[in-house]
């Protein structure tokens, strides 16, 4: 991993209780979800405006990337933020065109818009106590525009200003890690969502620094942390089949497994303990090979960017000169010559 990769960060609330509904698109105006945790009720309730729907898919990355942002901003105490829709754009690992620019309006008009209500469950950290919480996510929004449509445009200027209870968890530091990198890489909205939920829900509230490796939940109260709008066990499956297979098969998790009948259906998540951030340039360059993300961070632990670097090289030369002849896949072929460096010559 490459010493000038930017460290990204969430907040452990919204992770925890997730305010977006994991779905890619959503036709609901409100959702109230109340459980119980650790002896306590909680109940979490967001009701949005009917021409935007709840906030959902897409707005996950919107929230991570203002979080980031704000951090970046050095955390100003009043919570407010400045910033083009160019680099916002950009913080959420969208491709700078007419479309996000639309799609980002639409979202910070969601996130504006639509209110939250926590009850029993916003965690004041350094106070030990659990809080209710009303808010926003932007409690206020501002922005230039070319027409008085409102349009995004390259040069949009946007000004906002984070939530209080947001603000004051982030300047508390009640955050942990985010492998914003690898979030960004996930195929779907749907599957980003998930693993910012999955990942939030492996630390405890109350001891942050301590993470499990397993978790196991019901499959309808998931549903109801996922925000999906089913109750019907087939129904909130399917949903998530096709988050969890990717996720299996990038190396985040090891399993997922499925037990019992209707209602009573139990999910239970094994994580990859080793799950190592990689440098995107050279996630690029092994998918470039066909090496899968999991194959490839177990190489990262074992034998460090360097080397891989350097073999990677190597290979491209080899198979240039004609002296490396590919005989099955160009992934076995580099694993190959990773795990048995002197069985090869080395270019002149």
């Amino acid at each position: 991993m490459t010493t000038d990769r930017p460290t990204r960060f969430d907040e452990l609330n919204l992770s925890r209780l997730n305010l977006i509904s994991a779905v890619d698109q959503a036709d609901v105006n409100e959702w109230d979800v109340t459980y119980e945790a650790q002896g306590r009720v909680v109940r979490v309730r967001c009701e949005a405006l009917p021409k935007y729907a709840v906030p959902h898919g897409l707005d996950s990355d919107v929230t991570a990337a203002l979080i980031n942002l704000y951090i970046a901003l050095e955390e100003p105490e009043d919570g407010r933020f400045s910033v083009s829709a160019t680099a916002l754009i950009k913080l959420c690992g969208w491709h700078n065109t007419g479309k996000y620019h639309a799609t980002l309006r639409q979202c910070l008009e969601r996130l504006h818009t639509s209110s939250y209500s926590v009850s029993g469950g916003w965690r004041d950290h350094p106070r030990g106590r659990w809080t209710h919480a009303k808010f926003h996510f932007i409690e206020s929004l501002d922005f230039s525009s070319a027409d008085s449509s409102g349009s995004f445009d390259e040069r949009t200027m946007i000004s906002g200003r984070l939530a209080d209870a947001i603000v004051a968890s982030i300047r508390s530091g009640y955050v942990k890690p985010l492998d914003s990198e690898f979030m960004l890489s996930l195929s779907r909205p749907r599957t980003r969502a998930l693993y910012r939920i999955l990942d939030g829900a492996r630390y405890d509230p109350q001891r942050p620094d301590e993470r499990v490796d397993t978790l196991e939940v019901n499959l309808i109260n998931w549903a109801d942390q996922c925000k999906i709008p089913s109750t019907i066990p087939g129904n909130i499956r399917r949903a998530l089949a096709s988050p969890h297979e990717e996720l299996v098969k990038r190396g985040y998790l090891r399993d997922v497994t499925l037990t019992g009948r209707g209602r009573d259906q139990m999910i239970r998540y094994e994580f990859v303990r080793e799950f190592t951030p990689m440098d995107p340039a050279l996630s690029r360059r092994f998918r470039s090979y066909g090496v899968a993300d999991g194959v490839a961070r177990r190489l990262v632990r074992e034998v460090g960017p360097p080397f891989l670097t350097e073999s990677m090289d190597r290979f491209d030369q080899l198979m240039r000169s004609g002296v490396l002849v590919v005989k099955k896949s160009k992934a076995a072929a580099l694993i190959h010559l990773i795990q048995n460096p002197d069985e090869y010559p080395y270019p002149s």
